[in-house]
């Protein structure tokens, strides 16, 4: 069953379809859950489940047509990037040198994954990362943001926010 809010995307030529699957009324950072990232095949008709983590998780979204990208994996502050040609994925930022919280709403752009990092210690932290050649740049954002989401242009030069706070 998919989870509620969990996430499901399409890749841009219609071939791919990724989503997560959870028990019924799982939650995330419930423990004893597990949770299956898998990628259905319009053309084979195929489902195939690209690796499981043993936490509800969210936000799986296309990177391109055969990459996707799935956040914040729970033993790490990473995420995780899957290659839909070959079933296989591997995790990103996790062990790159200075990172600290954990990557949350993110989108693709033409120059990188744009995305925020909270947890990052007192501010909440902007980012625009490489998923192939790892290279990363982060900022952090003003301190009354808060909780937000990331916004991007396709081309990935012009950033927003939104945020619950007054500002």
């Amino acid at each position: 069953m998919l989870a509620g809010g969990a996430g499901t995307d399409g890749s841009p030529d219609g071939k791919w379809f990724v989503y997560i699957t959870t028990p019924p009324g799982a939650k995330y950072k419930q423990p004893n859950v597990t949770a299956d990232v898998t990628a259905y095949n319009f053309d084979t008709r195929e489902h195939c489940v690209i690796f499981t983590v043993n936490e509800a998780c969210h936000h799986v979204t296309m990177f391109d047509s055969e990459h996707f990208f799935s956040d914040h994996p729970p033993w790490h502050g990473g995420r995780c990037f899957g290659d839909l040609t070959n079933g296989t994925w591997r995790d990103l930022r996790f062990g790159d040198p200075g990172t600290r919280g954990k990557p949350c709403h993110s989108l693709p752009t033409a120059k990188g994954i744009a995305y925020e990092v909270f947890g990052a210690g007192r501010t909440v932290v902007s980012g625009l990362y490489d998923p192939f050649t790892r290279a990363r740049f982060e900022s952090p954002l003003p301190p009354d943001f808060g909780y937000n989401h990331t916004g991007w242009d396709p081309s990935g030069r012009l950033w927003f926010w939104e945020t619950g706070t007054k500002n």
